[in-house]
């Protein structure tokens, strides 16, 4: 015996009235059931995702803090300076007082100067020329 189950929606000024049987209205009921769950699970991922990637972050974030703190050697900064060539001066010269470990070699270096000052020939250069030579320090300049 299938009793009959209303459902009463107001639409404006009207009443409207749905009529359902018993197993038209149980599956109503799982329909909605089920949609609310399917609502729930999908927050619930939603929410573990979300706080896995900002955990995630922080762990990641630490990690890196701790290899920048943990290297041991402070922080070196690339500076440039005006150098005076001295008679008899080379670029040589200039680059053994200056090179330091920011470079493979002398010529690295040499090279880098050159393209700075724009010095096709090493020959170019003679006392009394003013060039920008690049150093690095751990000193933070202003």
């Amino acid at each position: 015996m299938n009793a009959i189950v209303g459902e009463r929606l107001i639409c404006g000024n009207q009443n409207v009235h749905t009529v359902y049987g018993r197993d038209e209205f149980r599956q109503k009921q799982n329909l909605q059931k089920k949609r609310l769950q399917e609502t729930k699970r999908r927050m619930f991922f939603l929410t573990v995702s979300m706080v896995l990637i900002i955990a995630l972050g922080i762990v990641l974030g630490g990690f890196m803090s701790n290899a920048e703190a943990g290297s041991g050697q402070p922080q070196e900064y690339k500076y440039f300076t005006r150098y005076t060539v001295s008679y008899n001066e080379t670029l040589w010269d200039i680059a053994e007082q200056y090179k330091d470990f920011h470079y493979d070699g002398i010529t690295d270096y040499i090279d880098e100067v050159k393209n700075m000052n724009h010095i096709e020939n090493v020959d170019d250069i003679r006392a009394g020329s003013v060039l920008l030579i690049p150093y690095y320090s751990s000193e933070h300049l202003h």
